[in-house]
């Protein structure tokens, strides 16, 4: 049978499986993505969830920062959304300020011309957070743990914040809650780094103290209201959400789960996992998810292939795991690193021991088997693997998923 999955921007793999090798098809969500994003983005403004309409929380003359995540799909159409829901509430758009994260491209805002009025659109004002820029930051206070908070100057100044973050499943590899999207996102590199080293990553009782300081640092900002979207298959958007935290959070991971959550009956011996999406998709951070959520239900001594565009090479702490044929010595190394690669070769570590990892990628096949992964260039190699495993599972988006096997049969 002819099975297909989606990876990088928008590429079509399609390859041929035995009917019986294919255990799942989770290739392409059910779900149907917004068909307007900006319309769903005003409807959620003009009622959010335990909190007041804009127009009730806003008073003409206040500065409002819209701080958005690198991670949210549809970053033109959410932002004009916003801006057209604010200036409804009688903010002046020149009081507007969108800062976007390190991450996001500041190109793709300014597609906000095409689905705003232009005089609108080009009296607000649009900067880039740099968590370098110590001159751009303020401090705030200390937490709990007495580690110093610092955000960028705008949201410290603001009289509104409105964070704009993606919701993934909690579960999901170093997810700090929907506090996450705004704390270390838009605070100093120190913290950034702390915050998203490996081992904060991987140690569940590590992670939910990060989200616990994450939620710490929103409440001493002031943060009342917030927009959080559930992402769908590639740049698309499933719902949009807008309220106090605690509704959105508790309505909105209800929401990503139903459609990010699997649970399988069996594990499979083969996992095809793929990316989709952009160059500010096609990162380390993301592959680290993906082979997180293939690793929990493959089968031991079995294989993962992961489908990407990746072309950004290996950082210092994947070269360290490639240098060092010791694997205690190069997990006491890598624990210690705060390179954005950490959590990608810890999991590469990871998965040494029980499956084969191969690649697709747009890296060179030195670079790829450096990393002690498989180079693939294409189908017909997935299609030869695929017929060395008795069971298979394709996994779209798999960044974005979270998968579990189902005990309840045991």
């Amino acid at each position: 049978m002819s099975a297909a999955l989606y990876y990088g921007p928008g590429t079509l793999l399609e390859i041929d499986l035995a009917p019986a090798c294919l255990m799942a098809d989770l290739s392409r969500l059910s779900a149907r993505s917004i068909d307007d994003p900006v319309a769903a983005v005003c409807a959620a403004l003009a009622d959010p969830l335990g909190f007041p309409p804009l127009a009730r929380a806003t008073v003409p003359g206040d500065r409002i920062v819209v701080a958005i995540a690198d991670d949210v799909p549809r970053q033109a159409a959410v932002v004009a959304g916003i801006v057209h829901s604010l200036v409804e509430a009688n903010v002046l758009p020149e009081d507007i300020t969108v800062l976007l994260s390190g991450g996001v491209d500041a190109c793709e805002i300014q597609g906000i011309g095409d689905l705003l009025p232009s005089r609108l659109a080009a009296e607000v004002h649009i900067q880039q957070h740099d968590p370098l820029d110590t001159k751009s930051l303020a401090y705030l206070a200390a937490s709990k743990e007495n580690k110093p908070i610092f955000f960028n100057r705008l949201l410290f100044d603001a009289d509104m914040v409105l964070p704009v973050g993606c919701l993934r499943p909690q579960s999901s590899l170093g997810y700090l809650g929907v506090h996450g999207s705004l704390f270390p996102t838009f605070s100093d590199q120190t913290t950034l780094q702390r915050l998203r080293a490996a081992v904060g990553s991987h140690q569940t009782v590590q992670q939910r103290r990060h989200a616990r300081e994450a939620a710490e640092a929103a409440w001493l900002l002031g943060i009342q209201l917030m927009l959080q979207v559930v992402p769908g298959v590639g740049d698309s958007l499933l719902h949009v959400l807008a309220g106090a935290a605690d509704a959105v959070g508790q309505q909105g991971h209800g929401l990503c789960e139903a459609a990010w959550l699997h649970r399988l009956s069996a594990s499979p011996q083969l996992v095809i996992a793929a990316i989709e999406g952009g160059d500010h998709v096609q990162t380390w951070e993301n592959v680290s998810r993906a082979l997180h959520a293939a690793l929990a239900v493959t089968a031991d001594h079995g294989a993962i292939v992961l489908c990407t565009d990746l072309k950004r090479p290996p950082g210092p702490a994947l070269q360290r795991l490639a240098s060092q044929p010791d694997d205690s010595i190069a997990r006491r190394e890598i624990l210690r690193d705060r390179s954005f690669d950490a959590a990608a070769a810890l999991m590469l570590l990871d998965a040494r021991p029980r499956v084969d990892v191969f690649l697709l990628s747009g890296l060179s096949e030195d670079a790829v088997e450096d990393l002690g992964l498989g180079y693939v260039t294409g189908p017909e190699q997935i299609v030869r693997l695929s017929r060395q495993y008795p069971t298979c599972l394709l996994l779209g988006d798999a960044h974005r998923t979270m998968l579990e096997l189902d005990h309840t049969e045991d």
